[in-house]
């Protein structure tokens, strides 16, 4: 084992060592050498491996339009046909994690109905980590409870933790929930104190009447930034579905489409 093993910043500046040794213009494969960096760092090696490899989709259902079926073109019992097809293996994401040789597990972390019978076919895993059926309206409150976050947290940590344990080198991260651009809209406007309407897109396809609803709704929800700072858990909790909350950074990183 090598004396810089746990050391960060020596397998990130090998890695860009190796990568402007190789025979080819540096910089020439983009953000493919940003991820290979990424992998010889989180691996501590210069020959780093995606395999074995999975792919972890969180489900769960959107309080704000569980009461509001006018905020996406699609129903949120649309959640449950999505969860269910990925469960069978025959949903695009699934198609994919084949293609790629990628295990698929599915979690129901919040799904708005009963899922508990629902077995992976093949090589799927379904996971049955629910917390509740739904979060509440942000609209009018909180979308979780102080209890409800802690728990969705944990369900997210122990589900990618068993993966970690069966050795796996690469997972993969997804959710699916109908109404999700809308919430992640709503972090991303707390968060950085832009407007509603700069931090919304059309989603699944809304219309122009349709996208200006889903801005009104973000607009509704907004709370100072100076009452979630500095936790952004409490901004998870505030707005965000269960199951999600190791992606927040992520998300507020990028506009909500």
């Amino acid at each position: 084992m090598s004396a810089y093993d746990g050391d960060e910043a020596h397998w990130r500046r090998a890695a860009t060592e190796r990568l402007a040794a190789l025979a080819k213009p540096p910089g020439s494969l983009g953000v493919l050498e940003d991820w290979a960096i990424t992998l010889c760092v989180a691996q501590r090696t210069l020959a780093p491996t995606a395999e074995p490899a999975s792919v972890v989709v969180f489900a769960g259902d959107h309080g704000v339009k569980l009461a509001d079926e006018s905020l996406s073109p699609y129903p949120a019992s649309a959640t449950q046909a999505v969860f269910r097809a990925l469960a069978a293996g025959v949903s695009c994401t699934a198609t994919l994690a084949r293609a790629a040789n990628a295990q698929l597990v599915v979690v129901d972390v919040g799904v708005a109905g009963d899922l508990s019978r629902v077995e992976g076919v093949g090589d799927v895993v379904v996971e049955h980590r629910k917390v509740a059926r739904g979060t509440a309206d942000f609209r009018s409150g909180d979308a979780m409870d102080h209890d409800a976050l802690a728990a969705a947290l944990r369900a997210g940590g122990d589900a990618l933790t068993a993966r970690r344990a069966r050795a796996r080198g690469v997972v993969a991260v997804g959710e699916v929930g109908i109404g999700n651009t809308a919430a992640a809209a709503a972090l991303l406007a707390a968060l950085t104190g832009e407007d509603a309407a700069a931090c919304c897109g059309r989603g699944t396809g809304l219309d122009d009447q349709g996208l200006a609803h889903k801005v009104d709704t973000v607009r509704r929800a907004r709370v100072p930034r100076s009452r979630l700072a500095p936790s952004g858990a409490r901004a998870l909790r505030r707005f965000r579905d269960r199951g999600h909350g190791r992606r927040l950074r992520g998300r507020a990183r990028a506009r909500a489409s």
